[in-house]
Formats: C-alpha cells, sequence, structure tokens
C-alpha cells in the first residue's frame, strides 16, 4: 500500500488528498449520527415503564406518535443528507473555483498592468498542473514579446545607420503598435 502511494502522480494524490477529505466530513457526520442514536437508545433504556399495563399504555402511545416520529425522522435524515452535501460541495468548489478566478485575475493583471508580479494558486487547490502550465505560458509569451522589441529596436538602429529609416518607418510603427498592447 505504502509502495502504490509513493508511485502516484502529484494529481492523483491531489485527487487522493481531496477524497480523504470528504472522507473525513462524511465520517465525521456519521459519527454524530451513531451520538445521537446511542443517546436516544440511553435514554429509552432509562426510561422502561415498570409492569404490564404501562408497557401496553407506552405501546398505545408509541402507536399514536409513530406517523409524525417517522416524519420528523425522515426530516433530520434529508436536513443531515444536505448539509453534508452541501459542506462537500463548498468544499470542493472552493478547490476549483479558487484557482479559476486567480488564473482570470492574474491574466487580466498581466494584461493591464505588466510589471505587477503574478499570483500563485494556493497549495491545496485543484488545477496545479494548469495553473504551472498557464504561469509558464506567460513567461514565454513575455520572453517572446521582449524579442520582438529587442528585434524591433535593432532593425530602427539598423535603418538609422544605413539611412533608410523613412521607407520603413510607418510599417514600423504599425508593427510596435500591433505588439505593444499586448501586455504579457
Amino acid at each position: 500500500m505504502v509502495q502504490q502511494t509513493e508511485q502516484l502522480s502529484s494529481g492523483d494524490s491531489k485527487m487522493l488528498s481531496m477524497h480523504k477529505q470528504v472522507g473525513k466530513i462524511c465520517l465525521l457526520t456519521s459519527g454524530f449520527a451513531l451520538l445521537g442514536i446511542a443517546l436516544l437508545l440511553l435514554w429509552m433504556l432509562y426510561n422502561l415503564p415498570q409492569g404490564y399495563q404501562a408497557l401496553g399504555v407506552e405501546l398505545l402511545e408509541a402507536q399514536r406518535n409513530l406517523p409524525w416520529l417517522m416524519s420528523l425522522t425522515a426530516l433530520i435524515l434529508v436536513l443531515g443528507a444536505g448539509v453534508t452535501t452541501w459542506l462537500i460541495g463548498l468544499y470542493s468548489s472552493f478547490r476549483v473555483a479558487g484557482p479559476l478566478y486567480r488564473f482570470a485575475r492574474n491574466l487580466e493583471i498581466k494584461y493591464r498592468h505588466s510589471n505587477e508580479p503574478i499570483l500563485s494558486i494556493r497549495r491545496g487547490d485543484a488545477l496545479q498542473n494548469e495553473s504551472d502550465a498557464l504561469m509558464e505560458t506567460i513567461e514565454r509569451l513575455q520572453r517572446h514579446q521582449d524579442a520582438l522589441m529587442d528585434d524591433v529596436s535593432e532593425l530602427q538602429k539598423q535603418l538609422r545607420q544605413s539611412g533608410g529609416e523613412d521607407l520603413l518607418q510607418p510599417v514600423i510603427d504599425q508593427f510596435v503598435s500591433q505588439i505593444d498592447p499586448i501586455k504579457v
């Protein structure tokens, strides 16, 4: 078992970690339900009726109260399942929605303010591989844009030296105007 866990990829181990967290939530909810049942059984054991006639009266009262008790129990079970599902959904959605929000913010930051640093996602979040790929892509685009701007500067310098700057300057200006708004 230990060898199998060591052989998991980082994405698989993160998924396993997420399933362990969901399992903990389910076990905690089940533990509270079992504690409630145990307390109810203890209360029933200490409140047993004394004698045959008292037992018959208790049975009649239990039969009379059975429909609303079953309805109340069903309501508690449905609410418990709903709360458990909500907790699992909330936990899972924050692990996915957080990185997606961060991706959008990073792209906006780089588009509008190219000097601001990119913010990484949290360690426990999902989409770690996608985050790494996005960061690498942004860095590659930044290097590509810098290389293009260096080439344009070098071309302008050579054109100035050769005296042909007037002929190609409109083309260079158009090229720079197309590259410049793409702030990576």
